[in-house]
């Protein structure tokens, strides 16, 4: 027959908030641009992914508010889901391999932006200048591209079930 014991160590002790430090620089001088901490709350019922994305998006917004330039963002790889940007100038931001789904940058700024490998479902572009951004790779999934200005220098962008009224080439 065996027995276990508890050993206090392996009891379930409530998970306590957890905190990290988030930089954003700039692609091209590597200047930081932005540099906040982002806590998250196991105790809370919102998703840890959301719970970052949310003081990723509070952050983003206080500091264009503050007046922070965010032109050329380093921001690659980044959760950016549910996040509204719209607005926002990232011209020259570099987005690769970035989540953007349920994100809103509508009449963002993109001119220039590396998008390549980057995912949106549920999203919206509507009216942002994607004038010259790189698109290769990138995924629009149900995303809303009206009057989206495109202009891209590579574009090889899938888009499924994508709507695109009056925009311009």
């Amino acid at each position: 027959m065996n027995v276990k014991t508890l050993d206090s160590n392996t009891e379930k002790q409530p998970r306590l908030p957890t905190s990290e430090r988030k930089v954003i620089k700039s692609s091209r001088t590597k200047k930081t641009l932005l540099s906040f901490d982002v806590t998250v709350d196991p105790q809370n019922p919102m998703p840890l992914d959301r719970q970052r994305c949310a003081a990723l998006g509070a952050a983003i917004r206080k500091a264009v508010s503050a007046g922070t330039d965010l032109r050329y963002a380093d921001l690659r790889n980044q959760d950016l889901r549910f996040l509204n940007l719209s607005g926002l100038d990232l011209r020259g931001a570099d987005l690769s391999g970035s989540m953007l789904d349920n994100s809103v940058l509508a009449f963002s700024n993109l001119a220039e932006a590396n998008l390549r490998g980057a995912r949106m479902v549920r999203g919206s572009l509507a009216y942002a200048n994607l004038r010259g951004a790189c698109l290769i790779g990138t995924q629009f999934n149900l995303v809303d591209l009206t009057g989206v200005l495109f202009w891209a220098a590579e574009y090889e962008a899938t888009a499924q079930s994508a709507e695109r009224r009056g925009s311009e080439s």
